[in-house]
């Protein structure tokens, strides 16, 4: 009331200024004059007439239009005599911003600066906001129509108030809710208080109803109910909410993710958390986007760490780890090349780092992947494992070495081979001994004589020699009957064993040799350095 007022003042004095400066101008180019008991207006400097004799009265309006009376109703004159709005109105007055207020039946509307009708005289309150826009009463209800006099929300509310930020606050049975500045409702008008905030460039509303606090997106979106004694922003796009001391979590799309049951929860990076209840500790994992959270290890442990992959906990001493889907180990290793060794019962197997056992917990052995394969032994045998868990090369050897340049030794019922990474065995066991490769070639024993054979499983020279070492500077010493000569990679005998004694190798592409008590040096080809 007090607001409609003051407006009627404000109105009133505008319209005594402005007649004034109107009488003014009537004055220097016309006058009212009657005939026939009407009035119209005359210009004095040469008596043309400017408005027929056909009102009942013209009143000094504003801007030199003027208000005309015509039959108990009022129009608008233009300044140049044109009638903007002919008279219906039981009254019309001065609005704002250039507008008009009109009364019909007991109905207010609005006129544009033109005369135009904005609003149908239909309400029975018409409140002007700052914007533009206007309160609209109508049977004790209010709404709001837009600058340009369209209804937005139809007179429904007990209360509507304008917002300096286009919102619209609005009352319903003492309940509190907003509307848009196009008159959509974003907040219901069912709550005590709300008060509306921003975190960055994302607005909120808060939402109380008793004492008990909700939150929406500043677009209308709830994201938690009025359910909760405290509702707060969390870091990680989480919504902490409290009851009863007791702690829980929504997500920004408005899932409940964690019911408030917890007396405190540590998030991890990787989403899973660490829970306490009752002084003990527990963990939780989420179970896909917008889905509640699940409890993979109660509440019970003296204490819960998250490391990567696996939840470490401690009771009464004891440690056991665990992944999110409830799978306990007694041993988890940090990750190497995004694998976690495992162990349970003795056995070790290998997890991935979404916890999931890429390769079983069942080896008697299991070491790091090397080359794209592990070593792996179960029930004494030996063999290679793929990423994937498949074997690569069968576990059936009594004893493997670890891959190396993409080839193995293996050992099966005392006999050497070798293998390589693909899963070939390009040797198969047969040898009673196999050095360690060196430039792709190893000495190979068999019947107590020694030979040379290839990478690729080439027999380079056929065990004949009593010795052989392996090859320096491309050549490698080799012996028989007791005598020392040299043979090439080729498996060619290029210095014939002949010597009583040789060096192991050749160094600057030489060697010393002794025959028959003769110490020399000889070259790569076998000759005699002078």
């Amino acid at each position: 009331m007090m607001q409609c007022v003051l407006r009627k003042a404000l109105f009133c004095a505008l319209f005594v200024w402005c007649g004034l400066c109107s009488v003014d101008q009537l004055l220097a180019q016309g006058t009212t004059f009657e005939k026939n008991g009407k009035k119209g207006l005359v210009r004095a400097s040469d008596n043309v007439i400017l408005v027929p004799a056909k009102y009942d009265d013209i009143i000094v309006f504003s801007n030199a239009w003027l208000k005309v009376k015509d039959g108990g109703k009022y129009g608008i004159l233009m300044p140049d005599g044109t009638e903007a709005t002919a008279p219906k109105y039981d009254n019309i007055d001065l609005y704002g911003n250039g507008k008009y207020e009109v009364k019909l039946g007991g109905k207010m509307g609005i006129l544009d600066a033109q005369g135009k009708e904005l609003v149908a005289p239909k309400y029975d309150e018409i409140i002007m906001a700052q914007d533009g826009r206007a309160q609209v009463k109508l049977n004790g209800k209010m709404g709001f129509v837009d600058e340009k006099g369209k209804e937005l929300v139809a007179p429904k509310y007990d209360a509507v108030l304008m917002m300096k930020n286009g919102r619209v606050q609005i009352t319903e049975g003492g309940k509190m809710g907003y509307l848009d500045e196009k008159g959509v409702e974003i907040v219901p008008a069912k709550f005590d208080a709300v008060k509306f905030f921003s975190v960055g460039a994302t607005g909120y509303a808060e939402t109380k109803l008793g004492t008990k606090m909700g939150l929406f997106t500043a677009t209308g979106k709830q994201l938690v109910p009025a359910e909760y004694e405290t509702v707060k922003l969390s870091a990680n796009e989480r919504i902490e909410v409290k009851n009863a001391g007791k702690v829980g979590f929504y997500d920004m799309q408005g899932n409940l993710l964690i019911p408030c049951k917890y007396d405190a929860i540590l998030f991890a990076v990787d989403g899973r958390a660490q829970v306490k209840a009752a002084g003990k500790f527990g963990a939780i994992a989420p179970q896909g986007a917008g889905k509640e959270y699940k409890e993979f290890l109660a509440p019970k442990y003296d204490d819960v760490k998250m490391a990567k992959v696996v939840a470490v906990a401690t009771l009464a001493g004891k440690t056991s780890y665990w992944t999110a889907a409830g799978v306990e180990y007694s041993a988890v290793e940090e990750p190497v090349n995004n694998l976690l060794r495992a162990k349970r019962g003795g056995k070790t197997g290998f997890l991935d780092m979404t916890g999931k056992e890429l390769i079983p917990v069942q080896y008697d052995s299991l070491q790091a992947f090397s080359e794209g394969v592990a070593l792996a032994q179960i029930g004494g045998k030996w063999g290679f494992l793929a990423p994937d868990g498949k074997e690569k090369v069968a576990l059936k050897y009594d004893a493997t070495e670890t891959m190396k340049s993409g080839i193995a030794r293996v050992v099966a019922a005392g006999k050497w081979g070798l293998v390589n990474k693909d899963g070939a065995e390009v040797i198969a066991p047969k040898y009673d001994s196999l050095r360690t490769f060196a430039d792709n070639i190893s000495q190979a024993k068999l019947a107590d004589k020694w030979g040379f054979v290839s990478a690729d499983g080439k027999e380079l020279v056929a065990p004949k020699y009593d010795a052989a070492d392996a090859h320096v500077e491309g050549m490698a010493r080799v012996a028989v009957g007791g005598k020392f000569g040299y043979v090439d990679k080729t498996g060619a005998e290029v210095i014939t064993p002949q010597y009583d004694e040789a060096d192991v190798a050749f160094k600057g592409g030489f060697t010393n040799v002794k025959l028959a008590g003769k110490a020399m040096i000889i070259d790569l080809t076998g000759k005699e350095k002078k």
